[in-house]
């Protein structure tokens, strides 16, 4: 009995970290896109150097430093030419405002395309699309000559599958095909 307790707790020491895993990596994930090409250069190291639009996504506090008004834009197929309904838009915005301090707003999109609804017996119910929004609001301010600090609020909106996106038109119609 003491052995098939060992052995027990030893498979779900393997297999319960694994399923855990796979749940916590599941939403929200368009907001691990990195936006701009010159981070991704360098290999997204780019939280010390982050000295344009971006600032507000890599490093709220470094927006302190920027004196100009700037924007900042990227699109992406995401797939190129396998779904060419799929893609990613960043928009960012920062100006520097004299003993105020920064103020910065980014919104990012993210559309997953035109998708095709089933039922629970596989018929089809429209197609529809899915999408994911973020905005953020962000606030830098220069302490010091080598300090800043900042403070961003983000909202976020992720729209998958309408509510009847599972479900026929009417139930009416739903039975009715069940029956025929």
């Amino acid at each position: 009995m003491k052995h098939k307790l060992i052995i027990l707790a030893l498979i779900l020491s393997v297999i319960v970290p694994f399923t855990l895993n796979a749940v916590s990596q599941s939403a929200v994930i368009f907001l691990t896109i990195e936006p701009g090409s010159h981070a991704g250069a360098m290999g997204a190291a780019f939280t010390a150097q982050a000295e344009d639009a971006f600032a507000a996504y890599w490093n709220t506090g470094a927006l302190a430093f920027n004196r100009k008004t700037q924007f900042a834009g990227m699109h992406s197929n995401w797939f190129g030419a396998i779904f060419n309904d799929m893609y990613f838009e960043y928009l960012a915005w920062n100006q520097y405002f004299e003993d105020v301090g920064n103020i910065g707003l980014n919104f990012t999109y993210m559309t997953y395309g035109e998708q095709e609804g089933m039922d629970e017996d596989g018929h089809s119910t429209g197609s529809f699309r899915s999408y994911d929004l973020a905005a953020a609001a962000s606030y830098a301010y220069q302490v010091s000559q080598n300090v800043g600090l900042g403070l961003s609020f983000k909202f976020i909106l992720s729209d998958l599958a309408p509510e009847n996106a599972n479900e026929t038109e009417t139930e009416s119609s739903a039975k009715g095909q069940g029956m025929s």
